[in-house]
C-alpha cells in the first residue's frame, strides 16, 4: 500500500534483523541520504561532470537544510533521490540506444517510484515536462517510434508499482469493518 513508502518497507525488511527497532528510523534516514547522494552522483557522472564536483554536489543535494529538517519530523521526505533518477532515466532513453541503457533507465524509474507519495505527486507534474524534453529533442525528429517505445518500456515497471500501490492502499486489517463490508 501507499500508506507506507516502498523504500521504508525495503529498509525495514533489510535492516530489522540487524538493528533494534528504536534505531530503524535513523537507519531509514541514512539510507535515504545515501541513496539520494548516490543517485545524484550517478546522474552527474553520466552527464560528464568532473567526479570531484559530482561528489560535492551529490553530498550537497542529499544533506541540505531541507532534507535534514524533514528527517527530524517526516523521514520519508528526506529522500530526494527520485528527481536525479527520473532525469537519469529520461537521459538514458534519449541519448543511448542499447538494451543495457534501457534496463538502467527502467531500474532508475522503478527506484524513483519507491519515494514518498508526496514526491510521486510531484513526479506526476515533472514527468510530462521531461517527456516534452524528449519530444523537443533532435533525436525525436529522427526516431519518434523508437523513443516512444523505449519510454513506455522503461516506465512500465514504475507505473505498475504505483498503480498496484494505489489499488490496495491499506491492508484489510487496518480498514474499518463497515468499509470492508462495502468493498466486498
Amino acid at each position: 500500500g501507499i500508506w507506507l513508502t516502498w523504500m521504508e518497507k525495503i529498509v525495514v525488511a533489510v535492516f530489522s534483523p540487524f538493528v533494534v527497532v528504536e534505531q530503524l528510523s535513523t537507519v531509514h534516514v541514512w539510507v535515504l541520504f545515501s541513496l539520494t547522494a548516490i543517485s545524484f552522483y550517478l546522474l552527474a557522472v553520466v552527464l560528464g561532470w568532473n567526479r570531484t564536483l559530482a561528489f560535492a554536489m551529490a553530498v550537497s543535494w542529499a544533506i541540505n537544510p531541507f532534507t535534514r529538517a524533514r528527517a527530524k519530523v517526516h523521514a520519508g521526505l528526506a529522500g530526494l533521490y527520485f528527481l536525479p533518477l527520473i532525469f537519469l532515466g529520461f537521459y538514458l532513453i534519449i541519448k543511448r540506444r542499447d538494451n543495457k541503457s534501457l534496463a538502467l533507465a527502467s531500474i532508475s524509474m522503478l527506484v524513483a517510484a519507491t519515494a514518498a507519495q508526496y514526491y510521486l505527486i510531484i513526479l506526476a507534474f515533472v514527468t510530462p515536462v521531461l517527456f516534452a524534453y524528449i519530444v523537443l529533442s533532435e533525436e525525436w525528429r529522427d526516431e519518434k517510434v523508437v523513443l516512444l517505445r523505449r519510454t513506455v518500456i522503461a516506465s512500465f515497471p514504475a507505473v505498475f508499482l504505483v498503480v498496484c500501490s494505489y489499488a490496495k492502499p491499506l491492508p484489510l486489517e487496518f480498514i474499518h469493518k463497515d468499509t470492508i463490508a462495502r468493498i466486498r
